[in-house]
């Protein structure tokens, strides 16, 4: 069976990147923000154990 390769029909431009990567930036600072305090110190306990 022949595989179809799907091409869009756009690009996404580096300008686009960066904004979307800031989105994804702030949205992971607000989750921290909305676990409270226990959740950033888990967060920092999981860090130093790896």
């Amino acid at each position: 069976m022949k595989k179809i390769e799907y091409i869009p029909k756009f690009t996404v431009s580096g300008k686009a990147m960066r904004l979307i990567m800031e989105i994804a930036d702030a949205l992971e600072r607000y989750k921290i923000v909305m676990e409270g305090p226990d959740g950033v110190r888990l967060r920092k306990l999981n860090q130093i154990g790896h």
